[in-house]
Parts: C-alpha cells; structure tokens; sequence
C-alpha cells in the first residue's frame, strides 16, 4: 500500500485546496469555550455538510467523525471530532458538543458522503437522536454513472471540435459512433462495483489523495495534549482526514447537476464550497432481475402415476420431452361435484408455481415415466389410493444432515452477534473490572443485557431494544462501575458465597480444622471441644463428621 501510494504521487499532483478556503477546528475536551462557540455560530447559518469517517487501526471502531461545512461564503470548517477523547458527559463543553451534532443532523440539512452513513455512525447514536431526520445523500453508487456521461460528454466535444478544425461534420459524426474517450481511461471496475475515493479522483481528475494514513491509530489524539503519536504524524494525520472529507464536497455538484470534466475543470474552488442550489443526483440504473427457472422433476411425477393403476395409460419414454401444454389442459368453466376429485388435479398442484413465460428443464431420469388419461369413474377409488384418509397418512420427516445443521447454526449466530449492540448503552468502568463482573453487577440491578464488551475506558452493554436502552440509562447510575462500587461489591460478593456456600474451604480455615481434629484425638480437651461444638447448630448443607468451614472459624 506504501509503495503503491508512493508510485502515485509521483505520477499524479496531489488534490490540495488552498489553506485559505478553510480552517480545521479539533473537537475533544482540549478545546475553548470560546472556539466551541465560533463553531455553534458558524454552523447555525449552515444547511449543506460533507462527512467521512475514520476507524481505529486495533479495534476497527469509530474514533473520528470529520465535517466540512458548506458555507454562504468561505472560510469553511473542518470539524475533526474524536470520540477517543470526548470530556465528560456531566460537563459543559460535552453539552456544546452534542448541540453540534443536533444542529447538522437538523431536518431539513443535506449530509453528502462517500458511504452508507447510517451504517458508519450508528455506534455513535448516543451524541444524536437516532435515527438521523436530516438527508443523507451517499455519492459513491452515482459516480460510476456519471463517469461514463462525462466520458461520453468527452467524446462528444473532442469530435466536435476536431470535425470543426478540419471542416468536415460528417466525418465527425461518423466517428461518433467508434471513437471512444482518449483523455480519460475507461472504468477498471464492473457495472455493480462501487469505485474507491482515490480511484475516482484519478481516473476523472488526474489527481492523488495519498491513503497511506487511512490505517492509523486514530484513537491516540490528535492534539499535543495528551497524545503519543509525534507531531508529524499528528500532522499527516490531520491532512489526510481533512483532504478526504473535503474530496467528498468536491464531488457533489459534478455528480447531482452532471458537469462534464471541463465543467468541472473550469470551475472555481468558491465556487464548489459554497451554498448552491441543491438538485438530487438521477436515479440509479437497477439491473434487470434473471427469470428464475422451475423445474419439473419428472421422477417425482413418476412416483404419482406408478400408484395409479390404469390400462388405458400409455407409455412415454425417457428421450421424448414433455411440455408443458401437454400438462396443462384447457380451462372449462364446468366444475365437477365436491365428492367427485379428478387425478388431472395431482399434475396441477406440480406445476400451479410456473408461469407461461417461464423456462422449464425437465429433469429426465432414467426409468419410463407413465403418463394418460383416466376414466372418471374411477377417480374415486384412485383418489382414496392415492390420498388415503388423514388417520392413515404417514408424514416422512426430513432430518438435515449434520453439515446443514452445522451451517444454518452459523448463519444463526452470524445474524444474531451481527445484532448484540444494535442498541446498547456505555458506562465507564474501573480497570479491574472484569467481564463477569461487570455482568454481576447488571444483573443486580435488573439490566437484561445481551452481551457486553470493553472499549478504551467505556463499558458497552448491548440490549434488546431502544425502549429498555432509555430506560436503563437513566435507571443504570453513571458511577455505578467505580473504584469505589468496585471494592464494595467485591466485599458484597466474598459476604454472600461464604453465606450461601457454608461448606466452601479456604486453606487457612483447612489447617486449623486438621490441627482442631488432632487435638481432639489426643487430649481430653477435645471432648469438651466436641460437646462445645454439638450444642453450635449447624447449617444443613454441613456434613455429620466435621463442623463447616465458616462455624468452625467462628469457634477457633
């Protein structure tokens, strides 16, 4: 990855917007009051927003959310939000942090961005009201469509104006047709695929965003507080997050209003940063769904009639083919009795699912199938051979072999981990906390969790639903994982195994019931020890030879 963005740069300038069209504001407990205010100010006026995400390298969780603002007039803003390094939720500055996100995730607001946003921002739903009311317009599945109208777009001005330079438009209209776009390379993915952000800068603007940092430890601080990356790749850190998100606002005006690359060439960098009016990109191209093919699996149909015992059926050999008007007789608008079942009905119920403009493949096998017509009188007894009474139908039970088992138990589990923390909750915790611990105390205080796991310094608890997430985040105290609730639950749960496991050992306990059971033999002291002991109740789960761990502790 290194040396393949090394050859790029290289070969390509790299995508830069001049330093005066913006300003890059990090948001985390370090920040101002007085910059959080500049911040809430300028986003107040502002409707249009890109967003990018980035992860942490370890975990592959959330740890930065970038914003760029579309302003009415530049300079713009580049919020960096790291989640690594949030200040506390009682605070102030936390407060002001979650404003931001209420006023860019306002109703009426355009989100741009390179990716499905519901997805990359659902693990930070506690900062915002979930779901987002705003619009959120992902770009990347539009890009290959407009790639290839500007390709087209192109092809169309350059023949043009080669047919005006040589005088002659009806060779140029002649070529229309042949020549293809020099200037811009076609498409190196297929139809469905979804392009890279690097690729579609290259490809349409012969320009370089440099990815090497798209793997980095982003949860380790940005700013020089607190922080253990260098300031170098601070510094790198921060282009690459601002250049990214940024590209993104670079792409919304070519793509929803369709620009041709010398459109978009020509055009200025205010004139793409700022508030325009805004038009939805055109629909998506939908691939045409294959027909599915049904089968008639003849085998089964051969069982059907083999039961059926008739002299007036005939013969069908295994190389003739069946079709499926041969099956299917005209519809007469007579119907017969209720008590009066024809065995046409059995070949009806095989084919009911196929449609006329269905493909059919017989599955041909290799012993003769019977096939003719029946004489209705005796449809009765061949219906009563072929459909005995309910009291006398014998249901085959299909078993799954151990491999399907094995598999849809996976696809189970996949789908049910997939779903622990659609809605979950974080508490901080004491670093001695342990899993089962951490689980001990939840279900003190009634919290039906579905699972739960460690994040930096937070607790995630997974529940069932978003009812139950509201409810115990305000039943669930914020400290209830503490250095302090550590120490008194650990003191709760040592109290409550020796009270509820009377006979439970520890090896102090042990040493001085052995030594108690030897002066009890030798010395006569041991028989007013003994007679001490039989007025002392004991618990029922105590055995008859030894007194428990916990009285005889008491007694000692």
């Amino acid at each position: 990855m290194d040396i393949l963005n090394q050859r790029l740069n290289q070969i390509y300038p790299a995508f830069v917007i001049p330093e005066t069209s913006y300003e890059v504001i990090l948001i985390n407990r370090y920040m101002s009051m007085e910059v959080m205010d500049k911040v809430l100010n300028h986003i107040n006026d502002c409707y249009q927003y890109s967003v990018d995400t980035e992860s942490e390298i370890s975990n592959n969780e959330l740890s930065i959310i970038q914003f760029h603002t579309i302003p009415r007039t530049l300079p713009s803003q580049v919020l960096i939000i790291e989640l690594s390094h949030l200040p506390n939720r009682e605070s102030h500055l936390y407060v002001k942090i979650k404003e931001i996100f209420r006023l860019i995730f306002r109703s009426h607001n355009e989100i741009y961005s390179w990716e499905n946003m519901n997805l990359e921002l659902e693990s930070a739903n506690y900062l915002f009201a979930w779901p987002i009311t705003s619009e959120l317009i992902n770009l990347q599945p539009h890009f290959p469509g407009w790639y290839e109208r500007a390709r087209t777009q192109c092809r169309v001005q350059s023949l043009e104006q080669q047919a005006m330079e040589n005088n002659d438009i009806t060779v140029g209209r002649r070529n229309l047709s042949t020549s293809s776009c020099t200037c811009h390379r076609p498409s190196p993915y297929n139809e469905n695929q979804l392009w890279s952000l690097q690729k579609a800068f290259l490809y349409s603007f012969n320009l370089f965003i440099d990815k090497t940092y798209t793997l980095s430890h982003w949860s380790y601080g940005l700013t020089s507080v607190g922080s253990s990356l260098t300031h170098a790749q601070r510094t790198k850190m921060i282009n690459y997050a601002k250049s990214d998100v940024m590209a993104v606002t670079y792409l919304i005006r070519p793509i929803t209003e369709q620009w041709s690359f010398a459109r978009t060439k020509e055009s200025s960098i205010e004139e793409m940063f700022i508030t325009f009016q805004s038009t939805r990109p055109p629909p998506l191209h939908q691939p045409k769904s294959k027909k599915k093919i049904k089968n008639i699996n003849v085998q089964k149909l051969s069982k059907i009639f083999s039961s059926i015992k008739d002299s007036d059926y005939e013969l069908i050999s295994s190389d003739e083919e069946i079709y499926l008007n041969q099956l299917i007789e005209p519809v007469v608008n007579v119907h017969p009795p209720e008590d009066q079942i024809n065995n046409d009905d059995i070949v009806q119920d095989a084919i009911r699912d196929l449609d006329d403009d269905v493909e059919l493949q017989i599955e041909v096998p290799t012993t003769d199938v019977i096939v003719n017509d029946h004489n209705d009188a005796e449809a009765m007894s061949v219906n009563e051979e072929i459909n005995p009474p309910e009291h006398q139908q014998q249901r085959v039970k299909k078993k799954r072999s151990l491999e399907a088992k094995q598999k849809k138990n996976r696809n189970r589990n996949v789908q049910l981990r997939s779903t622990r923390f659609k809605n979950y909750f974080t508490r901080p915790y004491y670093y001695k906390f342990k899993s089962k611990t951490i689980k001990k105390v939840l279900h003190h205080y009634g919290v039906q969790f579905r699972h739960t796991k460690f994040s930096y310094d937070q607790v995630v608890i997974g529940v069932k639903t978003d009812k139950a997430r509201r409810e115990y985040e305000e039943t669930l105290p914020y400290s209830c994982f503490n250095k302090k609730n550590y120490e008194s639950f650990k003191r709760f749960s040592l109290y409550h195994d020796h009270e509820t496991n009377p006979d439970l050992i520890d090896a102090k306990c042990l040493r001085q019931q052995m030594k108690q059971r030897v002066i009890n033999e030798l010395t006569p002291i041991g028989m007013i020890y003994e007679e001490e002991m039989a007025k002392t109740p004991l618990s029922d789960s105590a055995t008859a030879t030894f007194p428990t761990n916990q009285v005889l502790c008491k007694q000692l």
